[in-house]
């Protein structure tokens, strides 16, 4: 399982990157950018894109190439990286060592309840 979600900046379309693309016409390239983002973010595999999965994101090999050119992905062995991707996205690391935290905290805080109730039922009686 990968992560729930990924961050999306507000300003994303903002970006140079991304008004590069829009003012070429290439809306499927920034949409299959975002998508990417989504899967790798999905399946955890760090801003990783394998060339297999291009076609499942409604890419084509154009719009991987449009993506290097403007400088969003990174040429990489048997597929792509997205660029900046650790600067913005939690690795499934960081990710599984947050998740973890918070299980041990709710853990922790489950059982001072339970302690806390004892105590008060014992102190009432």
């Amino acid at each position: 399982m990968g992560l729930p979600w990924i961050r999306l900046e507000t300003g994303f379309y903002s970006n140079a990157k991304f008004i590069t693309l829009t003012d070429r016409g290439e809306w499927r390239a920034a949409y299959v950018a975002i998508c990417a983002m989504a899967w790798s973010g999905d399946q955890g595999t760090n801003g990783y894109i394998p060339k297999g999965t291009l076609k499942k994101i409604d890419g084509r090999p154009r719009d991987a190439q449009t993506l290097v050119d403007v400088g969003l992905w990174n040429i990489t062995e048997g597929g792509w990286d997205i660029q900046s991707w650790g600067d913005y996205q939690p690795s499934m690391g960081e990710y599984q060592e947050r998740k973890e935290r918070m299980k041990l905290r709710g853990q922790a805080g489950g059982l001072a309840r339970v302690a806390n109730a004892k105590q008060a039922t014992s102190s009432s009686t």
